[in-house]
């Protein structure tokens, strides 16, 4: 302390010291994305949602936050693609691991970067090698099949309440821009057609008040997929209390969408130094574009310590594989976005990754060649729930707690509990309570990532035709239950 203070800083500062966990909590977070349940699309058939509209931040007493921008509009759009970087090969001689990794273009509105590395790589590779005309048309191209691709995914992101679901709990969704375009066309020409009985009539698609569902119809025909849709007027569906506070309860999508971390630019730094090798060019060593990195780096956050290590990439220590779980499901979902099997190389690349983190970890996980591999990470997250069970039982009758708090955990652990039926009919997986049948909806095939100008790809999809009267009436049938 000093002589001539009563402050003793040592003690404040003591005080205020961040601690293990924290420290070990803030960079998991900074790692990754953050988590919601997703509504995926992941076969053939007919499917309809609610949309919702989009809640307006909120300050602590519980006004609209002036400072946040509002959005009028039910959706935003996002720039987006997945890199692979090749890392490491798990035996001596074998072939490199793929890692695929999420990433957002940083000078999009809502991450406001001044620079992104991407486009300033695609916009040297045409002032340095105008002559190279092929690989200038690969680099625009649609990156479905194209491995030289470095073009955006222009998407529109957005909230649902799956219908065909028994429990309402909002659900991202994604859609391609034609997509997109499809069934908001639809709302327009609807929204006009009731404005002219009432000047005053709501969004007929994403309203507070009354909306009707949108429908959605996948066909797969000689190996195309085709996705169109239908708004039903004859049906009506209303937000009540517990929808609306479930709604303002969810993450906004921007902070979900528009993320961008030190993890992913350093990953794009180390994809874009083997693009270079690939395609024997030289552009990462360029003054502009190691100036663009300087610059970018400046701009990052200083509290956030993720990092992309290629080295450790695959490595095992501690009897714990590095790679994640969270890494695993972002890789099969990088699959689904570029429409591969789980037998394509890169789906068996994934397999044994997953049967290597199910090893490292001890896992009680029987993976066998018939099951699928969004099955395969459901039992992986199942048995870790099932461990992390385990292991706080153990630590309760070594240290037993307040019978208080063992009764407030008590409900929680049954709410969790799977279905029997479950067992007995595979294709029956949600349930009320299943918090996991919401997590495998994340892990189902969803629609093909089509760009803004994919004008080829958006012709080819089939218009959409009126949902036949049975769905209608059976949709009816349980909302007038519901009301009963």
């Amino acid at each position: 302390m000093s002589e001539n203070s009563k402050i003793n800083f040592r003690e404040l500062l003591k005080k205020t010291a961040v601690t293990y966990d924290q420290a070990a909590e803030r960079i998991k977070s900074e790692q990754q994305r953050t988590q919601v349940d997703r509504f995926r699309i992941g076969e053939d058939g007919e499917y309809a949602v609610r949309v919702l509209p989009l809640a307006p931040y909120l300050t602590a007493s519980g006004e609209i936050d002036e400072t946040k921008p509002i959005r009028p509009s039910f959706e935003y759009p996002v720039k987006q693609m997945f890199i692979d970087i090749k890392g490491p090969a798990k035996k001596k001689g074998g072939k490199p691991q793929i890692i695929s990794v999420p990433i957002v273009c940083a000078t999009q509105e809502g991450v406001n970067k001044s620079v992104d590395l991407i486009d300033t790589y695609k916009k040297l590779v045409k002032e340095l090698y105008p002559e190279d005309k092929d690989l200038i048309d690969k680099m625009n191209a649609n990156s479905y099949g194209n491995k030289s691709s470095l073009r955006w995914s222009y998407q529109r992101v957005l909230y649902v309440f799956d219908l065909d679901a028994k429990k309402r709990i909002p659900l991202l969704w994604q859609v391609s821009f034609p997509q997109y375009n499809d069934f908001s066309g639809r709302q327009m020409k609807l929204w006009e057609k009731l404005k002219k009985k009432d000047e005053d009539a709501e969004d007929p698609l994403a309203s507070f008040g009354v909306s009707y569902p949108l429908e959605i119809e996948r066909k797969t025909e000689k190996g195309n997929t085709t996705y169109g849709f239908n708004i039903d007027s004859t049906s009506e569906d209303e937000l009540d209390d517990a929808d609306m506070e479930a709604l303002f309860n969810a993450p906004r999508i921007p902070d979900i969408i528009y993320r961008y971390t030190r993890y992913q630019m350093e990953a794009t730094i180390e994809f874009l130094k083997q693009y270079d090798e690939d395609h024997e060019l030289d552009i990462m060593s360029e003054e502009a574009m190691t100036n663009a990195i300087d610059q970018l780096k400046g701009e990052m956050d200083a509290n956030d310590q993720s990092h992309f290590d290629l080295t450790s990439a695959g490595e095992k220590g501690e009897g714990k594989s590095k790679i994640t779980f969270e890494q695993l499901n972002d890789r099969y979902n990088a699959l689904l976005d570029k429409g591969l099997a789980d037998d394509s190389d890169e789906g068996v690349d994934l397999r044994e990754d997953i049967r290597a983190y199910i090893e490292d970890n001890n896992l009680d996980v029987v993976m066998k060649h018939s099951t699928s591999t969004a099955d395969v990470l459901d039992a992986i997250e199942e048995a870790e729930e099932n461990q992390a069970k385990k292991e706080k039982k153990a630590e309760k009758e070594a240290d037993p707690e307040p019978e208080e708090k063992e009764t407030k955990r008590r409900p929680r652990r049954e709410e969790t509990d799977d279905d029997k039926d479950k067992a007995e009919k595979k294709e029956d997986k949600p349930s009320d309570d299943d918090e996991r049948a919401s997590r495998r909806s994340r892990r189902a095939a969803r629609p093909t990532d089509d760009d803004e100008d994919d004008k080829d790809k958006a012709e080819k999809e089939d218009k959409p035709a009126d949902e036949p009267e049975p769905r209608g009436e059976r949709r009816r049938r349980r909302h007038s239950a519901d009301e009963e």
